[in-house]
Order: structure tokens, then C-alpha cells, then sequence
């Protein structure tokens, strides 16, 4: 369920052309799956589908799999020499001990490193992190929102 500028913006997004679509309900209460053979939902019975065309959904989502964003971003060699932040600043030569200017200077980091990740220079540091919330003051739905960082750029 995109708003039409963001519908817009990934329209104009290269690295956005090969979207998943998938039905939702309209109160996004959930997202069908291709096998359902279901015509409303289940859990608020608003219908799927249009009432004048019973093969077109009212709602479609678009989304696009992490991994082909971050494909996309190492195909092109301007955005991949971006991406080579995270390996350059490991590898630079003047390191300050105990002074941390960077994600990558945190223990967290160096202790997930120090277990054979980041072997090439073109992996990807990524946070994940989700937001749970509610969109009435009785909080009757939860939705949850995933943000993803991708660390490896130097913004």
C-alpha cells in the first residue's frame, strides 16, 4: 500500500524496477498469499478483490528483496566504490586506540568482523531494526516497520 509520491519516487528509482507485487488487504490487516483462494479476509472480511472485476485486487503492494537492492548497488561501479567505505576504513593505516569516530571503530563491530565476516572488500555492513506501532489511540492493529541502514556508505 504505497502513497502515490512513493509509488512515484520508486517509478523514478532505477534500482527499483524489479518489484515483487502482492495483494493486501485493504485495511492491511494482511498480505494473500499466491496460493489463497480466498476472497476476503479473514480477519476484517473486507474483500480482495474489485466488485466489478473479480481477477483485479483493490490493494497491491510493490516491494523489492534487500539482496537485490544491495546487488543492484554493487552492479554499478559508482555506488559499489561508495560501498568499499567500510573496507577502506578498516584498512586505513593511522588508527587512534580507544577513539571511536565510526560505527566500524565499536566493539560490536570488530567482535562480529573477528569471526571471518567482511572477507571481501565488497560485503555490506546492514542494520536492521523494526518499529512496532499503532495508528488509533486504542492501538486495536500493530504494525510493525522495518528500517534498513546500509553502513558501508560514507555519508
Amino acid at each position: 500500500m504505497q502513497d502515490p509520491q512513493v509509488e512515484t519516487t520508486m517509478n523514478r528509482q532505477s534500482c527499483f524496477e524489479a518489484q515483487h507485487s502482492y495483494d493486501v488487504c485493504v485495511n492491511g490487516c494482511k498480505v494473500y498469499n499466491l496460493e489463497d483462494h480466498e476472497t476476503s479476509c479473514t480477519y476484517c472480511n473486507s474483500h480482495m478483490f474489485l466488485v466489478d472485476n473479480p481477477v483485479k485486487p483493490l490493494v497491491r503492494m510493490k516491494m523489492m528483496s534487500l539482496g537485490d537492492i544491495v546487488l543492484r548497488l554493487l552492479a554499478n561501479p559508482d555506488t559499489r566504490a561508495e560501498l568499499r567505505y567500510r573496507h577502506e576504513y578498516d584498512n586505513r593505516e593511522h588508527t587512534e586506540a580507544n577513539f571511536i569516530a565510526d560505527f566500524f571503530d565499536g566493539e560490536e563491530y570488530k567482535a562480529f568482523k573477528n569471526n571471518n565476516n567482511f572477507q571481501s572488500e565488497n560485503d555490506a555492513a546492514i542494520n536492521l531494526f523494526s518499529d512496532e506501532f499503532v495508528t488509533t489511540k486504542r492501538g486495536g492493529r500493530l504494525f510493525t516497520m522495518i528500517h534498513v541502514i546500509v553502513l558501508s556508505y560514507d555519508l
